[in-house]
Parts: C-alpha cells; structure tokens; sequence
C-alpha cells in the first residue's frame, strides 16, 4: 500500500540533502523548514523551539550560512540562510532565506503540491 505523504517526505528529505548536503542532519533540515515559514525568525525563537542553547543556535545557524565549525576548524557553510542583527535590538538577530534557500523553498513546495 502506497502512502502518498510519507513519500512526498522522503521526497523532501531527498531533495533537502541533494541540494544542501548529503551530511545535513535532521535537525538541520527542520532549522531550514521553520525559516521557510517566516520572511524572518529570530534566532532566539528558534532555539527555543529547537529546544537550544543559544550557542548550539548560533552554530546551527552558522553551519546554514555561510560557514561552518566541526570542532576544530571553519569550513564552507550550505548557504540557505544568512543572519542579520534586528534593527530594534542589536543583541539580537534574524535569519532570512538566502536567494539559494529561497529556490530550494519554492522546489520543496512543489514537490509537497504535486499529485
């Protein structure tokens, strides 16, 4: 028997390390999909949605962006999203979809439209 949702996830998740990394990890991909909801998210809020501190937040983030930290050294980051300082409070700060996460969103979307 064919379950049509659980194979447009699969589908998702495929897509998801096709076009970020075959290394992304689950929690990586759900950080990205909650961005995806919002035009911008406060990276305090998706801590604590991801049940993070704010040091595993920022890395988490950072590893989204533009580089990444294994431990012992920076490496390229999977450039979906990037950050920005809120204008309000410049403690805090936004992520956005970068133009590349914007296109995954809009091949996500229409992967989860498809028949």
């Amino acid at each position: 028997m064919s379950e049509p949702e659980i194979n447009k996830l699969i589908d998702c998740l495929e897509k998801l390390s096709q076009e970020i990394s075959p290394k992304i990890s689950l929690e990586q991909a759900i950080l990205y999909l909650l961005v995806c909801t919002k035009e911008q998210y406060p990276l305090v809020q998706l801590g604590e949605r991801m049940g993070w501190n704010p040091l595993k937040t920022s890395r988490q983030v950072n590893t989204m962006a533009s580089e990444r930290y294994d431990g012992r050294e920076y490496h390229d980051g999977y450039e979906v999203l990037y950050t920005q300082e809120d204008p309000e409070s410049r403690i805090y700060k936004n992520a956005f979809l970068t133009y590349r996460g914007r296109l995954l969103k809009e091949n996500i979307i229409g992967i989860l439209r498809e028949k």
